[in-house]
């Protein structure tokens, strides 16, 4: 009788286990810019996302970042990228028709107000 009714009395310990709340304390810092976009050799209207980095906890999209120059620069010139909804969307486009060379170098270049100039430079990758 004991050896059917133990573990019945273990399964009913272990599915009445005690809750608890915990609260997660994370340090707030500074918020970052954040850079999302790619540029590919097929013809298309490539964008560049740019917003900032928001605690974790924060329970609403990141804010977009308006009101930036954003600039694709190769060997062949420069091409600024316009802000679809200027003030408001924080997506800045190249225009339909845009194609990266497969080999060259591009910069991307961001200038804000608030932090100055940001910029990094790719490569186009080559058929493996």
């Amino acid at each position: 009788m004991i050896r059917k009714i133990f573990p019945v009395f273990l399964l009913a310990l272990l599915a009445t286990a005690c809750t608890e709340k915990t609260q997660v304390h994370l340090d707030s810092t500074y918020a970052r810019l954040v850079v999302d976009g790619h540029i590919s050799s097929d013809t298309g209207n490539y964008s560049v996302a740019l917003t900032r980095s928001a605690e974790y906890f924060y329970n609403e999209p990141a804010p977009r970042v308006t009101g930036a120059t954003v600039t694709v620069s190769d060997a062949g010139g420069t091409l600024t990228l316009h802000e679809t909804e200027p003030g408001v969307s924080g997506i800045y486009e190249t225009g339909p028709g845009y194609a990266g060379v497969k080999g060259n170098s591009y910069t991307l270049n961001i200038s804000l107000k608030e932090i100055g100039r940001a910029s990094c430079r790719e490569r186009v990758l080559t058929d493996v």
